[in-house]
């Protein structure tokens, strides 16, 4: 319990800064490539980064995992894959937005989420 200010300070310290990086000039070839988007799912990986096993951030940047599934297609994930703790919590979100965004916003691919992935464990723009 006592974590999770500090925990709130770090995300939000991490997604500015990957925010900043974005914005920069050096990373117009990049922006052009993101959906509009984007901010969401930065924010989403940095939460993912600080609370989430690396190996469950891993898949979802992959594009594989009940994370990436529950938001692709809520119904084709089971609830006992879910995990627990933080886990569980992320797989919920994934349901609850999948379930209320009704494909308005889509999961961005793969390439893209790895862009900001990298962007965030590197703080660094990708190499065109």
């Amino acid at each position: 319990a006592g974590r999770g200010p500090r925990t709130l300070m770090k995300i939000v310290a991490k997604f500015r800064r990957a925010m900043t990086l974005l914005r920069s000039d050096e990373a117009e070839h990049l922006r052009r490539s993101l959906p509009a988007s984007y901010p969401f799912w930065l924010v989403f990986l940095v939460a993912a980064y600080y609370r989430l096993e690396p190996s469950h951030l891993d898949e979802f940047v992959r594009g594989r995992g009940p994370l990436y599934d529950l938001m692709r297609a809520p119904s084709s994930v089971s609830v006992h894959r879910w995990g627990d703790g933080p886990m569980y919590e992320f797989c919920s979100f994934s349901f609850e937005f999948a379930s209320r965004t009704e494909d308005r916003v889509q999961v961005p691919d793969a390439g893209v989420l790895f862009a900001l992935a990298q962007v965030l464990r590197e703080n660094a723009i990708p190499r065109e």
